[in-house]
Order: C-alpha cells, then structure tokens, then sequence
C-alpha cells in the first residue's frame, strides 16, 4: 500500500504519446519574438506525433508539471536548412501585379495544394518567390512551461 502512495505523490513526466499543454516564446538569436503562445490559451499537442519541430517536441520529453525551461533548437530540429534551390522565377501575369517585395504569399501548386513563399524581386516581367520556410536555416531559441499533462 505505500508503495503506491509514493508513486501517486511523485510528478508525472512527459513521455511520448502524452498530450500536453504548455505556455512558450520563440525568440530567434537577436531576441525578436517570432511565436509566442496567447496568455489564456496554451499550446496542446501530442508529444511525438509531428504536431510541432522536433525540437521542441524532444525538449518536452522528461519535462514535469510547473517545470520551465530555456531551450536551443537548431535549423535540422526546426524548420531545416535554408536552401537556394527553392528560389524560383516566375513569369509575372496580371493577377501579380500588386504584389510588394518580403510579403508572404500563397501559391497555388498543381494538384491544388497552398504553400506559403516569400516575394523576393517583382520586375515587369517576373517575381522571384523564396520557398522556404521564413524560419529556415535559423536557430530557435524557446522558453517554455510545461503547464499539464492529460
């Protein structure tokens, strides 16, 4: 009978396949916050199933209620490295016409699906989009709290 009275009063800690709420702030190297959780809604997520980096999901692991740490993510934990091979030239048609220089934009590719690229140039005749992600090839840098455990 003591014995598992001592292991109801230890804290849980996260292992994979557990869902998890957590209050966070990504920072990149000279401190711009690029996320940040909203203060009245945490993230949740199933530790190990892919739903955020992997970074920040093996951050997590071992973390237990209340528990709050500072952690580095490097680019092939993140968002990968930045590659120029994802920089594409495209003929500019009309519907591109007001289209700015570093605004985020959705194409759409041929079997119908989004991705996000970044307009690089936009001359009369073509735009040059980056389609990497806008976090790639940059070291994360996130403080988080691990609030609950479900």
């Amino acid at each position: 009978m003591e014995v598992s009275k001592e292991k109801k009063s230890k804290n849980k800690i996260v292992e994979i396949g557990n869902i998890v709420e957590i209050k966070y702030i990504g920072k990149l190297r000279d401190n711009t916050i690029f996320d940040r959780s909203e203060e009245d809604k945490p993230l949740r997520f199933e530790v190990g199933a892919g739903e955020v980096v992997k970074g920040l999901d093996n951050a997590i692991i071992g973390m237990e209620i209340g528990q709050e740490k500072e952690v580095e993510i490097s680019p092939q934990d993140a968002y990968g490295g930045y590659n120029p091979k994802k920089i594409k030239k495209i003929p500019k048609g009309l519907k591109e016409r007001d289209l700015k220089t570093n605004t985020l934009i959705d194409v759409k590719l041929k079997d119908e699906r989004l991705i996000l690229a970044t307009v690089i140039e936009v001359t009369s005749s073509h735009v040059l989009l980056d389609f990497n992600h806008p976090l790639a090839g940059k070291k994360l840098f996130f403080t988080i709290k691990l609030l609950d455990i479900k």
